[in-house]
């Protein structure tokens, strides 16, 4: 999420931003929406869809979901629109739907591992201006967790068992 909203400031004069709800996709091509974008003033900007935690829309090999994306990915409808499609997931590249991951298909796959210790401290202190040492690899959301707790403060929870969650 913090990655999405990066990329979205340093774009937004010229992309047009439109959030879709993974359980919206299988409608992207229905003629409320397509009446609404075709006729949309973007002001000479791009539509970007994103589609966050997508991960149940790009796995099957039979979902008609598929269809959807790579139609506003890459077929007339996203020629048409002039628009570009960011899809989150937490699956590995390998189970992603092969259609969507074929050569010409994806501009870009980007993979946010862990940090290792010495990179979160750097990472922390550009952050922050401070330093802080960490003692094992660390997420990009316990490192922004870290680094601004009052925006977490009760939102996030650090429980071995269930993980943490923003």
């Amino acid at each position: 999420s913090y990655a999405i909203r990066h990329i979205i400031k340093q774009v937004q004069e010229k992309v047009e931003t439109v959030l879709i709800p993974v359980n919206l996709v299988s409608k992207l091509s229905g003629p409320e929406l397509m009446e609404t974008l075709l006729t949309y003033d973007k002001g000479g900007r791009r539509f970007c869809f994103i589609i966050e935690d997508a991960d149940k829309v790009i796995t099957c090999e039979d979902n008609a979901d598929i269809s959807e994306i790579l139609n506003f990915g890459d077929g007339i409808i996203g020629e048409t629109l002039d628009s570009r499609m960011i899809l989150t997931t937490n699956l590995k590249r390998s189970s992603i739907n092969k259609a969507l991951t074929r050569p010409g298909r994806l501009c870009s796959y980007v993979e946010f591992k862990n940090l290792t210790p010495d990179q979160a401290k750097v990472s922390y202190n550009k952050l922050t201006g401070e330093n802080k040492n960490f003692n094992k690899d660390v997420s990009l959301a316990e490192l922004y967790r870290s680094s601004k707790p009052e925006e977490f403060n009760g939102v996030v929870t650090n429980n071995s068992d269930t993980g943490q969650y923003l």
